[in-house]
């Protein structure tokens, strides 16, 4: 598990209050329950609305991990960007 993995938070709500708590997501997959800091009572993490949540984070931080992923595009995109503006330079230059 990365750094970023380890860091991003995990926003679950309390079934009895309705807050919300903040756990990092390495946090909230090797634990089982989580105390509610307003209303103090436990809430489950192995409970299909959390083990959804969490999961769908987990999913998402591993989708700007591979080298293909989200991030990887978003620098293609720039490079290719950047090819254009310099092509388009060198042509004004020539027809000077």
């Amino acid at each position: 598990m990365t750094k970023l993995a380890k860091e991003i938070p995990v926003h679950l709500a309390c079934p009895a209050c309705g807050k919300t708590q903040r756990v990092k997501l390495k946090w909230a997959r090797n634990h089982k329950s989580l105390k509610c800091k307003d209303c103090r009572k436990a809430i489950d993490l192995r409970a299909p609305q959390a083990k959804s949540l969490i999961a769908r984070t987990a999913q998402a931080v591993a989708t700007f991990e591979r080298p293909g992923g989200a991030a990887g595009r978003g620098q293609a995109g720039r490079q290719g960007q950047e090819g254009g503006q310099e092509s388009q330079e060198a042509g004004q230059e020539e027809g000077r």
